[in-house]
């Protein structure tokens, strides 16, 4: 599944671009939405992509490349 559109990251709701391959997920944000969340890589967060069930994610890496930051995931 590829898409774009309102992303939900634990308790705040984002806009972003995502791909997902089994249980793995890339999402793309903007540099500043990404640190505005305060997240970063080993963490855990509940994901929630349009018209899917919420998941448990763990942030495996989060690469900047301005404006961007591409945040790889897994289940």
């Amino acid at each position: 599944m590829q898409g774009t559109g309102p992303v939900r990251l634990n308790q705040a709701t984002v806009y972003g671009y995502y791909t997902t391959d089994g249980g793995n997920l890339r999402l793309r944000l903007s540099c500043d939405e990404w640190d505005g969340l305060g997240l970063n890589a080993g963490q855990r967060v509940k994901i929630a992509l349009p018209n899917a069930e919420p998941q448990d994610l763990l942030i495996l890496s989060a690469a900047r490349t301005p404006p961007f930051v591409w945040v790889e995931m897994r289940s």
